[in-house]
């Protein structure tokens, strides 16, 4: 609960299961022998079969080969209907997995694999924690050491955000694009946090507020049709974004449906295939529903 896993963890006290997957046996460290875990990995389809066996993980790196492995064993439709259905739940089950699922949903329809885009999920993933503790900040409910701290964990936070994109393997040009528009979104985020912290808020100024935070949006649909290998469509897909987030943040509807009216007329005469916008209509449609 406390991570919001949407999965259960499961306890293997006698080491049954363990050792009837080979994960359990000798080791040695430092001459001395001794028995523990062995790192692996299973990869286990639907039907329960073990497609894959990866023996000694080495934990660097071992993410990726995992993703890029599960994307050969599933069909594509598979993959498109599991973004669906967790970017049409409720706003307040979204959680953790909005901004880097729209990254995964603006790779996936620019053609690229999941793999690719990991390390803007994870800077996105990040920026989520960054977001939520400027909002604690903002709201001024710490004592002034708590404060200090918590101004250093968004710090901490940014910086990791940064070096997942620095670590990826876009060119240089490309990754410069991608570090500006990270940049972008978090001095918009903390424009719209401090606008949040005026009153009385007049209904143009709740507009401003949404139009900063529609800047994540924006650098999740940038930041995943560049992995998702998009050369001459990425701004506007970004612009795409930016306007399906005012969509989703704004309170009154007629402004919405207005904003996401604009949204899809944004990709109208870009390079981008038929099926790609047809993708990215679905992804707005699946993000709104219910919404309003």
């Amino acid at each position: 609960k406390k991570y919001d896993l949407p999965f259960p963890l499961l306890s293997d006290e006698s080491l049954a299961t363990i050792k009837t997957y080979g994960a359990w046996g000798e080791k040695k460290f430092m001459g001395k022998a001794y028995q523990g875990v062995i790192r692996k990995t299973f990869l286990i389809g639907p039907d329960g079969e073990i497609k894959k066996e990866y023996p000694r993980v080495i934990p660097l790196g071992h993410a990726s080969v995992v993703v890029r492995d599960l994307e050969s064993f599933l069909p594509p439709t598979s993959l498109s209907d599991f973004i669906r259905k967790r970017l049409s739940q409720n706003r307040e089950e979204k959680g953790t997995w909005l901004y880097p699922g729209l990254c995964l949903a603006s790779c996936r329809a620019t053609g690229g694999q999941f793999a690719a885009a990991l390390p803007a999920t994870t800077a996105m993933r990040l920026m989520y924690e960054f977001e939520r503790l400027w909002a604690e900040i903002d709201s001024r409910s710490m004592a002034a050491t708590e404060m200090a701290q918590a101004i250093n964990a968004s710090d901490a936070l940014l910086s990791l955000a940064h070096l997942s994109l620095l670590r990826s393997s876009l060119e240089a040009p490309r990754l410069l694009l991608a570090e500006r528009l990270l940049n972008r979104a978090c001095l918009e985020l903390c424009r719209g946090q401090h606008l949040s912290s005026i009153t009385p808020q007049s209904k143009a100024h709740r507009r401003r507020i949404a139009s900063c935070r529609a800047a994540l949006f924006q650098a999740c649909f940038g930041l995943g049709a560049f992995f998702g290998g998009e050369a001459k469509s990425w701004a506007r897909i970004a612009g795409f974004g930016r306007l399906l987030g005012l969509a989703f943040y704004l309170e009154d509807l007629s402004n919405a449906r207005k904003s996401h009216t604009q949204a899809l007329a944004r990709l109208q005469g870009s390079t981008l295939a038929p099926a790609a916008q047809a993708e990215f209509g679905q992804i707005a449609a699946w993000l709104l529903s219910g919404e309003k």
